[in-house]
């Protein structure tokens, strides 16, 4: 009656599978047929009564499915494709409703690291029914994309072949062109509970780093799925598929996959793809319930479609509000978009606010202005800047944002002013609203949100459209917070609501025992050792008056009992005692950006702290500032107010406009803290430490936590390139024959990837997140091999050899800035795998001497090598300190 095709190729997984079969009444009744498509040849020992077992090792996943589809013989048809366990009756359920439908589903759960997800992208009303109908023609958005969880009746596959050619998508080939003709199926109450990554998980889902997914599906699939007059479901099941693969590349997702002209190629045949999907469809940026792609990107399709860049929407207006309209699709308005405040900010002269406006886009060059306007009637002037705002699909910019400063002196601000912000559009002023997103925005989105600065009270009106500034008088100051503290409590609920009140209340509480100026500072949150300890380390011997300094580390670091041991000022991450202490911080001195959620607010907290975090944020730096990654470390990221550097290279590059550090006098050439402990020490080490890519890391690392294991990396290049180099026989051959042990030290990201790696007894592999340190495992090294690690330089520093590692096929994450390796690099290049190791064996036979030409680099690299870092990042923040008074400390009038 039911056959289940089974695609096995993990005996734990099938087993599982094949159990929850076996517990559906509909098995016990003979009912169900169990066909095994064995992929890797173990499965023959799991043949049974209505089990039978093929051997599918040579076959691609479409020869697979015509196997099976011709070679079972029962009315209805399901496949689990990965795998998956079928919770209850699910399976006698969707039997049901195929008497009556072509097609039935069960709910698709997934359950990854012990979360359940329900991966539906519409709603449905099962009521006192067993199923609820789906009518993809009335509503053609409503399908998911979980294969496993369909049933079909057999008939639907009999004019059907699915394509032998493909490594991925042959079954939604088929499924388009099923779904197609059926136009009605049934969703059937039950779940089906699986545990592969789908393609809404960016960072997870397997096919994302194959080529193939991208190049090959558009050629046999995406190109030609939609002909002229084809259905909204074709048309939109199409677009969704397409915008997957570039939600999957957005920004910091790019996994470089894809070459600059092969990317450029698949946007080129994105266009042709979607020649025959309407307009409207694509501006509506909510394919199958869910935006899996910004709403300005409407219009890059549009762009795509009509193969014309410079394709622009025609704006029109009424009194209040703007629209930006494509062949009679609105695709964009002015009452949908706002300005996102980045940074609000009182620098003891000025009130700053940095933000951008996102809906520029729909606009040509110098066609808008975004101005501020005092009391509804005074335009305050706004400095235009370019800081980094781009939005970038496979490394290829999309969009960029019209970006401002606003700055008003003290002296400019009085009670009772307002201020709003209006958009300019053909000498007509518009009024635009305001949010507040980023952690350094001091108000928040939260009804009634204040913030306290110099002699004001800054609040802003959401119905009105403007900031009020209120004189500081401890009554105005008690009204507010009472007001906010009623709005936090109308917003939570239960213990949220008690730790959200209550956090703030023990503030208030704490204030008055936080006399002196407060400092912290912290590495990654699970590894001390970095900038941050030895400036901490520094601080602590100089003692300054009126000055305490925590450093925050994780309690199941390896490094908190060495630290907790050693100083009585260590805090321990996230408790409660340090959320406290950050929000009477006067210096935040950080090695890593997002210090909010670095101080244990994150997202969902942050929000009610916002306005009493106002630590200034002083920047130690975790590496070097020599690549362009000012999507990061631009000023307005963290509003960083002092930066630290060892380079004038670093300097030249952060002085960029992208980063927008308008003040160059916040760009500090002192060298880097942990630099004082770099003595040569060789033991005879070579290490070999790339840094990490984005693309093969799972993005469910939370602050003070490292990357969680991702199942994907084995498949990446970056793990076939560096587990083929630490299992090269002539290298570790030659290493042994001159005494030299070989380090594979993996940066803190990919630590949890440790168990993936071959193992032989020639290679220490050494994961970053142990009790390891840096500073020996630095000093120690005979020799380095990296990529683009910020590690070189303190190795370089020492004047001992690096040979860099740049495989064309492994490009960097980061933009080429302030160093040309080339020409400024420490050491050779190597392009390949024979180059590398032929570049390690030479050194290895040559005791492992720096070259005169890297050495004469280093010289005029690093500004001082004298080892006296610390001091003199120390003499600058002491400078700095001086220049406020303790953190929150209220002028009342």
């Amino acid at each position: 009656m039911l056959d289940i095709i089974l695609f096995h190729s993990n005996m734990e997984k099938s087993l599982k599978t094949i159990e929850s079969i076996k517990k559906d009444k509909l098995f016990d009744e003979g009912k169900i047929e169990i066909l095994v498509m064995d992929f890797i040849g173990d499965a023959n020992n799991i043949r049974s009564e209505h089990l039978t077992v093929c051997d599918a090792g040579e076959m691609t996943f479409g020869e697979a499915y015509n196997y099976a589809v011709s070679h079972t013989n029962g009315k209805y048809i399901t496949f689990v494709n990965r795998d998956g366990v079928y919770k209850g009756s699910a399976i006698k359920n969707a039997v049901k409703a195929l008497k009556n439908y072509q097609i039935a589903s069960l709910v698709p759960v997934t359950y990854i690291e012990n979360k359940s997800t329900q991966y539906i992208g519409f709603d449905y009303n099962f009521a006192n029914k067993k199923y609820a109908e789906i009518d993809l023609g009335s509503f053609p958005e409503r399908f998911h994309t979980c294969f496993g969880a369909y049933f079909f009746r057999k008939e639907l596959f009999k004019d059907i072949v699915f394509d032998t050619e493909m490594s991925h998508d042959s079954e939604w080939k088929v499924f388009v062109e099923i779904a197609d003709s059926v136009k009605k199926y049934a969703l059937s109450k039950g779940e089906f509970v699986y545990s592969y990554a789908d393609e809404n998980d960016y960072f997870n889902f397997l096919p994302q780093f194959d080529k193939e997914w991208y190049l090959e599906s558009m050629e046999h699939f995406l190109i030609d799925a939609v002909k002229e007059n084809a259905s909204r479901f074709r048309q939109r099941f199409i677009l969704y598929m397409i915008a997957c693969r570039y939600a999957c590349n957005m920004n910091e997702r790019d996994k470089s996959v894809l070459s600059p002209d092969e990317a450029n190629e698949f946007i080129k045949k994105t266009g042709i793809a979607i020649k025959h999907i309407e307009d409207v469809i694509i501006s509506d940026n909510l394919i199958n319930g869910k935006a899996r792609l910004p709403q300005f990107f409407a219009l890059n399709f549009l762009r795509m479609k009509y193969d014309d860049e410079k394709l622009m929407p025609q704006i029109t207006s009424s009194s209040k509000n703007l629209y930006a309209n494509f062949n009679d699709c609105t695709i964009w308005t002015l009452a949908s978009n706002k300005i996102e405040i980045k940074v609000t900010y009182f620098d003891g002269k000025n009130l700053t606010m940095d933000g951008f406006f996102p809906g520029s886009y729909v606009f040509g060059d110098g066609e808008i202005e975004v101005v501020a306007v005092i009391d509804n009637q005074r335009v305050y002037p706004m400095r235009r800047n370019r800081i980094y705002s781009l939005n970038k699909f496979f490394n290829i910019s999309a969009k960029n944002n019209y970006t401002f400063h606003l700055s008003i002196p003290a002296e400019d601000i009085y009670p009772d002013m307002t201020l709003s912000f209006r958009l300019i559009y053909k000498n007509r002023y518009y009024p635009i609203g305001v949010t507040f997103i980023r952690a350094m925005t001091k108000l928040s989105n939260v009804k009634d949100s204040y913030w306290v600065f110099d002699k004001f009270i800054l609040s802003y009106d959401s119905s009105a459209q403007k900031f009020v500034f209120e004189e500081l008088t401890k009554k105005n100051h008690r009204r507010h917070e009472k007001a906010f503290i009623k709005s936090i409590s109308r917003s939570t609920h239960g213990m949220w609501k008690i730790k959200m009140v209550g956090n703030r209340l023990l503030y208030w509480v704490t204030k008055p025992f936080y006399k002196k100026k407060i400092w912290i500072t912290m590495d990654k949150l699970f590894k001390a050792g970095d900038n941050g300890e030895y400036f901490y380390d520094y601080v602590k011997k100089m003692k300054p008056d009126g000055v305490k300094i925590y450093y925050v580390v994780q309690k199941n670091s390896p490094d908190y009992k060495r630290l907790k041991k050693k100083y009585n000022t260590i805090l321990v991450f996230n408790s409660i005692k340090h959320k406290m202490i950050a929000l009477h911080t006067d210096l935040m001195l950080a090695t890593h950006v997002d210090t909010l959620n670095c101080n244990g607010y994150y997202a969902a907290t942050q929000k009610y702290f916002k306005d009493l975090y106002n630590a200034r944020v002083v920047c130690l730096a975790h590496g070097l500032t020599i690549q362009q990654i000012a999507q990061y470390q631009n000023r307005v990221f963290d509003n960083t107010v002092l930066y630290f550097f060892a380079s004038k290279y670093e300097v030249s590059n952060v002085s960029h406009e992208v980063y927008d550090y308008y003040d160059k006098d916040a760009l500090k050439l002192t060298g880097h803290a942990r630099y004082d402990g770099l003595k040569n020490n060789d033991k005879k080490i070579i290490l070999i430490t790339p840094t990490w890519r984005r693309g093969v890391t799972t993005g469910s690392a939370k602050k003070g936590s490292t990357y969680s294991h991702s199942s994907s990396f084995v498949h990446s290049e970056y793990y076939k390139i560096y587990n083929g180099l630490i299992n090269d026989d002539r290298l570790i051959e030659t290493a042994k024959k001159h005494g030299y042990r070989i380090v594979y030290l993996l940066h803190p990201a990919m630590s949890n990837q440790i168990s993936d790696f071959e193992k032989n007894e020639g290679v220490d592999i050494v994961a970053a997140t142990s009790d390891i340190s840096y500073e020996k495992i630095l000093t120690e090294s005979s020799l380095m091999v990296t990529d683009y690690s910020g590690v070189q330089f303190d190795f370089a520093y020492m004047k001992k050899p690096v040979v860099y590692y740049h495989p064309d096929t492994l490009p960097p994450q980061y933009e080429a800035g302030g160093l040309v390796y080339e020409t400024m690099g420490f050491g050779p290049i190597c392009k390949n795998h024979g180059q590398i190791v032929d570049s390690l064996c030479d050194y290895i036979e040559r005791s492992c001497e720096m070259e005169d030409l890297y050495k004469g680099r280093v010289d005029d690299f690093f500004k001082y090598s004298d080892h006296n870092n610390c001091e003199r990042i120390y003499e600058e923040v002491i400078k700095f300190q001086n220049k406020f008074p303790k953190v929150n400390k209220f002028d009342y009038k």
